[in-house]
């Protein structure tokens, strides 16, 4: 008889979590799966507005994603009001999701620690979170 754990899950318990910002569905929806899929707790929400309520009601996620410039996810301004609320020293490293490379001098002065070209290729991906990870879990 087969044993009663043979269909769970066995994925590792989540080592970081992280809040993704896209109003780009089909990226949240990838990133959320491939980040879930190797054990971080994601966030995913389709608009600053959500994040920011979200951010009301969990502790600080230990790395953000978001889009740079979108209509809806505008991620200077997301990073930003961050800042204000949080301050430059407690917010959690963030990570840029660009369509162009352009904005990096930008992202610079933000302090974002790194900008990922869209498509997200997942390698590049999980190296980029797991170092910003563990530098949080140091801190």
């Amino acid at each position: 008889m087969f044993g009663k754990n043979l269909f769970k899950s066995r994925r590792q318990t989540p080592s970081a979590s992280v809040l993704i910002v896209s109003d780009d569905r089909d990226t949240l929806s990838t990133l959320q799966t491939m980040l879930a899929d190797n054990g971080f707790t994601v966030y995913a929400l389709a608009n600053v507005t959500a994040a920011l309520t979200l951010l009301n009601e969990i502790d600080l996620p230990d790395v953000l994603m978001c889009d740079f410039v979108d209509p809806f996810t505008e991620g200077v301004g997301f990073i930003k009001k961050l800042q204000i609320r949080y301050g430059k020293s407690a917010l959690p490293p963030a990570v840029f999701l660009m369509d162009s490379p352009d904005d990096e001098l930008a992202a610079s002065e933000l302090g974002v620690y790194d900008v990922l070209p869209k498509p997200v290729q997942e390698e590049r991906l999980l190296q980029c979170l797991t170092v910003l990870s563990d530098r949080s879990a140091a801190v």
